[in-house]
């Protein structure tokens, strides 16, 4: 039995609602599913908690639920923090790794 935590937001006068994080902690993906009220352009960013970045990637979100899911390789097991932004909406969130 795994136990799991999803880590969420919800925003009510903001583009990104719904926000959440799965599974967490994660080992090999971590998968972000959020609501946008419009077309934009969406990114992903996760450091550590020194500050130091491990991942970036940009896209195209599309106004309704949409889905992200980041490759988690050779990350030391710990707690990591996620921002995700669409335009000048930054929304944060910890994502625990644990290989």
């Amino acid at each position: 039995e795994t136990n799991a935590l999803v880590s969420s937001i919800n925003e009510v006068n903001s583009n990104i609602t719904q926000a959440s994080v799965y599974p967490n902690p994660s080992k090999e993906f971590a998968t972000i599913v959020y609501d946008s009220k419009l077309n934009s352009e969406t990114k992903i960013q996760l450091f550590d908690l020194a500050g130091r970045k491990y991942y970036e990637s940009s896209f195209n979100s599309k106004s309704g639920l949409n889905a992200q899911t980041i490759s988690l390789p050779s990350l030391a097991d710990g707690l990591y923090h996620m921002i995700l932004s669409a335009g000048n909406e930054k929304l944060n969130f910890k994502l625990v790794v644990a290989q």
